[in-house]
């Protein structure tokens, strides 16, 4: 099988069980429905699967207050490195290249913060652009924004995959290892 499938149509929730990683863009809850807001938030609590948040202008984050979602949401202003946004082999290198990198236009700026997340970046104010979490058995992801293409801005794409490697890698590492049914 496929390392990734796009998908043009939401599946039934009973098909997402199936899937190591999800990446939500910006989708609607209402679109999603109740009960396949329900099967995500078990696909990550007690399957050991991941979950990404990827912010858009229209619905993600803000939308999915009070839906079985928002307790997966991880915003918080508590960390500054992170093994998944590593982009060299010391913490100097790493920020030096992040420090070069072309800066987003757009980010949701009205999420909330959690104690039980871990902040990976943030804006030059403190608002959380990303932010980690542990759920049940697997882990939820937040990105403020969909600009995560910016990042390939001047360098290529040598970054960009490097990153979202890291971090599928080390979603699904729980559910391949063979922690889930």
């Amino acid at each position: 099988t496929d390392a990734h499938i796009f998908l043009d149509t939401l599946p039934e929730a009973a098909e997402l069980l199936k899937y190591q990683v999800v990446l939500l863009d910006d989708v609607s809850p209402a679109s999603l429905g109740q009960e396949r807001m329900e099967t995500l938030a078990t696909l990550v609590s007690d399957t050991g699967g991941g979950l990404i948040f990827l912010a858009g202008p229209n619905f993600n984050p803000a939308a999915y207050k009070d839906t079985p979602l928002e307790s997966l949401l991880p915003v918080d202003l508590t960390g500054e490195y992170s093994p998944l946004l590593k982009l060299a082999d010391t913490p100097t290198e790493s920020r030096s290249v992040w420090d070069t990198f072309t800066g987003v236009r757009w980010f949701a700026g009205s999420t909330r913060s959690k104690p039980t997340a871990e902040t990976l970046l943030t804006t030059t104010t403190g608002i959380p652009v990303c932010a980690l979490q542990n759920f049940g058995r697997g882990q939820t992801l937040y990105f403020g924004t969909d600009e995560t293409y910016r990042w390939q801005s001047k360098v290529g794409s040598k970054h960009f995959i490097r990153i979202w490697t890291q971090i599928i890698q080390s979603f699904a590492l729980e559910r391949l290892q063979g922690a889930s049914d």
